[in-house]
């Protein structure tokens, strides 16, 4: 019988049956005023470019890594009504062949200018090792974790720049401006972003845990 029921399944329900359900309870990502400490006390030159990128863009380690310097389109405006960038640019979405907008701050432009100024090598590649090679999404992560540990900051893992951007979009933007930043579709934002960090999902996160 278990046979039977297995061998009629149609090819959408079993990967139906392999998509991870939400975690619960949902936990809160870094704060702003952990990640502005992180900012402040960073004082290299490129990894606080690469901060500030991260708090801009929520770029996934494995995108920010195959940023090139030509992908930077310098040009103002209002994304939303309330996000205020100085430049633009495309960076590939992981796992996927698509592609998204990004958009930072003048001042992570002016960071990223600073850094780029100071650089002797010709990779094209936006940020590069010492050596003057193309970063690997491991050196991001434990650069990251070597300032944290440096300024007093407990560990947090990089996907939190992400989530705290959705988070800081979520009180002030719309449903369709936040998928369009962090390049999810609309499904995906409500069952990534939206139902996640809601109330009633807290709510429900509470009831599951006791």
């Amino acid at each position: 019988m278990l046979k039977k029921k297995l061998a009629v399944r149609t090819s959408r329900q079993r990967a139906a049956s392999r998509k991870r359900a939400p975690m619960f309870p949902y936990t809160q990502p870094v704060s702003r005023q952990v990640l502005e400490k992180l900012v402040a006390g960073t004082t290299d030159l490129r990894d606080r470019a690469i901060v500030l990128f991260l708090i801009d863009t929520g770029a996934r380690g494995s995108e920010l890594v195959l940023l090139d310097r030509d992908m930077i389109n310098v040009g103002t405006g209002v994304l939303g009504g309330e996000f205020k960038f100085a430049a633009t640019g495309t960076l590939p979405i992981a796992k996927s062949n698509r592609r998204r907008n990004f958009y930072i701050t003048a001042r992570a432009l002016e960071a990223l200018n600073l850094y780029l100024e100071s650089r002797e090598d010709t990779n094209p590649a936006l940020f590069a090792t010492r050596s003057g090679e193309r970063m690997r999404t491991e050196q991001v992560r434990k650069l990251l974790y070597v300032w944290c540990e440096r300024l007093g900051i407990e560990r947090f893992p990089a996907h939190d720049f992400r989530r705290s951007l959705a988070e800081s979009l979520l009180g002030t933007s719309s449903f369709y401006i936040i998928a369009f930043v962090l390049g999810y579709s609309l499904s995906k934002c409500a069952i990534r972003v939206i139902f996640p960090m809601s109330p009633r999902y807290e709510e429900h996160s509470e009831q599951r845990s006791q």
